[in-house]
Parts: structure tokens; sequence; C-alpha cells
């Protein structure tokens, strides 16, 4: 043992940490992470997602028609669900079939 290290029954391994029961995903205060809650998208993102521009979006929210937007104080943004549901009722079948 020319490392100097002594060997026991029951070594420690530094690399690997200690086996503990999972408690759930560490909370930093920042819900975001959590899988049951639906991220909210800026405009740039949801514009992004839609292949629009920001400005479409916004164009759209001033004059009240979807896709549904949230408003948190000044902040504007944008629900996944909403934006795929908005796309499912915008999806036709033909050129001449009306808006639902």
């Amino acid at each position: 043992m020319a490392s100097g290290f002594r060997q026991h029954a029951l070594a420690t391994c530094l690399i690997v940490p200690p086996l503990r029961a999972h408690r759930g995903p560490k909370l930093d205060g920042d819900d975001m992470d959590d899988p049951d809650l639906d991220p909210l998208l800026t405009t740039p993102e949801a514009a992004k997602m839609l292949r629009l521009s920001a400005r479409t979006l916004e164009r759209r929210r001033l004059a009240g028609t979807e896709p549904r937007h949230i408003a948190l104080g000044r902040a504007i943004r944008y629900r996944r669900r909403d934006l795929f549901d908005w796309i499912e009722r915008s999806a036709r079948l033909s050129t001449s079939e009306p808006p639902r």
C-alpha cells in the first residue's frame, strides 16, 4: 500500500454520496420547475413557439383576440396549454371552412 491509505471493511467512497431517502426535488423557492405547473412564457418565447412575431401577439392581445394571455401586473405571460389549445381550435380542413 504505497498510497498511505488503510483499507477497512467498512470503507466509504468519497465520490458517491451516501444514499438517502428521496425527498422530492430541491426546493429553491422557484416553482417553475414543478412538473404540475404549466410554465409561463414571455411574449418573445410564445412568439418563437408559434413562429409568429412578438408584434403579432401584441396586436392580437390589444384587439382582444386569441391566444389567451395572463397579465401579472405589467408582465404579460402565456401558458403553453393555452397556446396549444389555440392551435387546435385554429385547425381547418379547408380554406373555406369558417372559424370556430
